[in-house]
């Protein structure tokens, strides 16, 4: 199913599936009156249970009980005796319409993890391959500037987030993904469920214990599995590896100036230090790509 930025459904596809589990039950109940005279009612019971399994694909829980619900309520109206009347008349017709309720609601539920365990499988093979391709980058000695775009578009990708970019700048006010895979509040309070509406988020990248930089994560409606918060800490990991193999460890404060990382995009932002040296393993020029600018020069502090 198709989902928003972030990882959450759109309303008009949300909206769309609700509208889909109540009605076809009542479509499969309407087009079996023709044929209730002359088969059981348990035939239409067991198709229905199918039509409902079917929703579990979709991975959306409320989609099963709202289409087990519609199912036991059309089955009763349509294809029990007495026929189009909000009433049973034999005791069989009672045990059919409840079994059909639970066994539906039951189906529906294991269609649901098995779409779940699919979805997870492929998100972790994508997840491999992403930090693999991350970690060939690094070994292969590509510039910091591409390997820090590479990253963002992975991350982007993989934990389908609304924005993503990097910052070389201090620490802001915001939550933080730690290195045991938390996400503590500002206030150092573990964050067990996302705030309302957009939110950012830090994912720091430190070198031999120095934080160096984050990149801001642009989620909405939920936070990341264990999963997505391992490989997005393997990813930070390769890039503080990236910086570590292009420039030596960060100098010491009050130690001299070093070069600077600016952000592009018109935004008057103070630049970040940089680890001393870096630059020259870089390179002498000034490097300018994808919102990234390397230039030499003192931090303002």
């Amino acid at each position: 199913m198709t989902r928003g930025a972030g990882g959450r459904r759109s309303p008009v596809v949300a909206v769309a599936g609700t509208a889909a589990s109540l009605l076809v039950p009542f479509v499969l109940a309407l087009g079996f009156v023709p044929l209730r005279s002359r088969l059981p009612n348990v035939d239409l019971a067991l198709l229905l249970v199918v039509a409902v399994g079917a929703m579990g694909l979709s991975g959306a829980r409320h989609l099963v009980v709202v289409g087990a619900v519609s199912a036991a309520f059309w089955f009763e109206f349509f294809d029990t005796v007495p026929y189009d009347r909000l009433a049973i008349a034999r005791n069989p017709d009672v045990e059919t319409t409840v079994v059909l309720a639970v066994v539906a609601a039951l189906v529906g539920e294991l269609t649901v993890r098995l779409s779940a365990s699919r979805r997870a499988g492929r998100e972790r093979d994508r997840g491999l391959a992403t930090i693999r391709s991350a970690a060939q980058l690094v070994a292969s000695g590509e510039e910091l500037v591409r390997v820090l775009e590479a990253v963002v578009a992975d991350l982007s990708r993989v934990l389908r987030l609304s924005s993503c970019r990097f910052e070389a700048d201090e620490a802001a006010a915001r939550p933080r993904l730690e290195q045991n895979g938390l996400f503590l509040a500002p206030d150092g309070a573990v964050l067990d469920r996302a705030p309302e509406g957009p939110f950012e988020v830090e994912l720091p990248v430190v070198v031999q214990g120095e934080r160096i930089g984050c990149f801001v994560l642009g989620l909405e409606g939920e936070l990341p599995g264990r999963e997505l918060r391992v490989f997005a800490l393997t990813l930070a990991d390769n890039v503080g590896a990236a910086f570590l193999a292009q420039a030596p460890p960060p100098l010491p404060p009050g130690s001299g100036p070093g070069p600077l990382l600016r952000l592009l995009g018109g935004q008057a932002d103070p630049p970040a230090r940089l680890p001393g040296g870096a630059a020259e393993r870089i390179g002498p020029k000034t490097q300018e790509t994808a919102g990234f600018s390397l230039k030499e020069g003192v931090a303002n502090r």
